[in-house]
């Protein structure tokens, strides 16, 4: 009776702290904790699956004595369901186990993290259970446990299931949670970029606010833009780089090898009509450091590892050519990070789908600012003229009076 009312409680204690909880990091912080302080366990784990990717998001902690997750005890990993090292199943799951070393693969979060081989070797961890969370005939995904600190008979197996259905449906309430915040926030940096920057006229103070303010939605260290019209000859690069020491966006001086190169990067996308997008990393964009020299300076000087290129192709109006650059991939970032990206479709190395989207959809707004700062070069340029024209007028004006009166 005594384990069924601590069981009983812990169902219900989970249940009250998730009530409010509204952050995915917040989340898994309350939902580690719990289970550690009713079960004692110190190596936990989720995976997460993405059906619309065919992947699992596979993550795992060292939860310490101060009794939460953190960086430096986490460990990450995106695999294909087709691709992964074991075998699972995610249409019809049921409680598995699996070996520690199937686990190996798990990778750390920096280059002076302990592997996951080691930590589980000196905790005695030797076999892992996985208990599906389902919520509305959906799977969700699994919980991680240790099998040695989590030990379940043949009579535990529907409780088990309850708590793991219980955090499902917590993980589901918070994505759709989130899903809205990130609208939000996408509708609010649309807004910003258009109040702040509609009105600047200076290009380099334009350039400036935009790479500041697609930061705070899409992190990166460098940003490119390259555009041109189909009704001008004027063609937009520009480049910025992130100090590693104030971490403010300082401008690149454009030369005619820059634009080239930012155009060479363009031209990755094979051009066509609406918008694309590509994820340059990896041996790729190695080939491209050896290349360009300006690229092998992103890399070696501001630790540029990867270009997300945007494409937005209007047959009669021109392109736009929006290129982020960043150092870390996804597994690297920050676990608060991580944990929000989780609810992200992850497609890339670098760049979680989340992030993708966003970028797609500002690129409207950014081809309006794009558009108006070609509209001011052109007022600019005309108004140049008249005056040149002005000034040869009136001096053809004077020489003419000049000679009457001669």
């Amino acid at each position: 009776m005594e384990m069924l009312n601590k069981d009983l409680s812990l169902l219900i204690s989970i249940n009250d702290a998730i009530a409010s909880t509204k952050a995915t990091q917040d989340l898994f912080h309350t939902i580690f904790s719990k289970i550690h302080n009713f079960y004692g366990l110190s190596i936990v784990g989720i995976s997460l699956l993405e059906k619309e990717n065919n992947n699992l998001i596979f993550m795992i902690g060292k939860i310490k004595d101060e009794k939460k997750i953190i960086d430096s005890d986490l460990w990450f990993q995106i695999f294909s369901i087709d691709s992964l090292p074991f075998k699972l199943s995610t249409t019809t799951p049921e409680i598995t186990y699996l070996n520690a070393e199937d686990f190996y693969f798990m990778q750390p979060q920096n280059d002076n993290q302990e592997s996951i081989q080691k930590i589980l070797e000196e905790s005695g961890v030797k076999q892992f259970l996985l208990l599906p969370m389902k919520t509305g005939g959906e799977t969700i995904g699994f919980m991680i446990f240790s099998e040695n600190e989590y030990h379940i008979d043949q009579n535990d197996f529907d409780y088990s299931l309850k708590i793991a259905n219980l955090i499902g449906s917590a993980i589901r309430n918070v994505r759709n949670y989130e899903i809205l915040r990130n609208k939000e926030r996408e509708r609010e940096t649309q807004i910003n970029l258009l109040l702040n920057l509609i009105n600047i006229r200076d290009k380099n103070n334009v350039f400036i606010k935009l790479a500041e303010e697609i930061d705070k939605v899409i992190s990166c260290e460098y940003l490119g833009l390259y555009a041109n019209s189909s009704e001008s000859t004027i063609a937009i690069a520009f480049s910025l780089v992130k100090d590693k020491v104030t971490n403010q966006y300082q401008i690149i001086p454009t030369t005619r090898s820059t634009s080239l190169v930012l155009k060479a990067i363009a031209s990755k996308i094979e051009h066509k009509e609406g918008i694309d997008t590509l994820e340059i990393s990896g041996d790729i964009f190695n080939s491209l450091c050896r290349q360009s020299s300006y690229i092998k300076q992103l890399n070696e000087k501001y630790s540029v590892n990867s270009f997300l290129v945007f494409q937005y192709a209007l047959q009669k109006s021109g392109q736009l050519n929006l290129i982020l650059g960043r150092k870390n991939p996804l597994s690297w970032i920050k676990m608060e990070d991580k944990l929000d990206l989780i609810n992200s479709k992850t497609t890339t190395i670098f760049f979680a789908r989340r992030e993708i989207e966003m970028g797609i959809n500002l690129l409207p707004q950014i081809g309006l600012i794009l558009a108006n700062i070609y509209a001011f070069e052109e007022i600019k340029t005309l108004t140049k003229k008249l005056e040149q024209e002005k000034s040869f007028l009136l001096d053809e004006i004077n020489l003419s009076n000049s000679f009457q009166e001669i």
